[in-house]
């Protein structure tokens, strides 16, 4: 949501974790802030109202995903993703079990992956696309 102070308009956002990095349940919150400049100098508040929450549990969306063939024995690997709920998406090319290519991205748009595998050997891959919450998407290329 939106702030301003100090003729400073900006955007807060939080991961809906605690102090401590663990996720906090669905429910009503206060939250006291430090804001620190460039400087170093630091100012203290606190939110009026209460922020409500409402964990993101949805996995991002696969729109589309093209794989085309580059030189050196490389693949380029578009995917468009989408997810409403979260501030990023990381998209992860995996074999097996081993990862050959991951890029965070925007929580909706384009994320370009250069992967140094040609399509024919990405054919058995999974494309795995985990946002700021940790929900999963998992999709087999199944045979390119």
């Amino acid at each position: 949501s939106g702030y301003a102070g100090g003729g400073v308009l900006g955007t807060l956002r939080w991961d809906g974790r605690n102090a401590k990095g663990a996720v906090v349940p669905d429910g009503s919150y206060s939250a006291r802030l430090t804001i620190t400049d460039v400087v170093g100098n630091r100012a203290y508040g606190s939110l009026t109202g209460s922020l409500d929450v409402a964990r993101d549990t949805e996995a991002p969306t696969l729109r589309t995903l093209s794989l085309s063939p580059r030189a050196g024995g490389k693949s380029t690997m578009v995917l468009r993703v989408s997810d409403t709920g979260s501030a990023w998406v990381t998209a992860q090319v995996k074999l097996g079990r081993r990862v050959v290519a991951t890029k965070r991205g925007p929580r909706a748009g384009r994320i370009v992956l250069v992967i140094d595998r040609t399509p024919a050997q990405l054919r058995s891959a999974t494309v795995v696309l985990v946002d700021s919450s940790g929900n999963r998407l998992l999709n087999p290329l199944a045979g390119g």
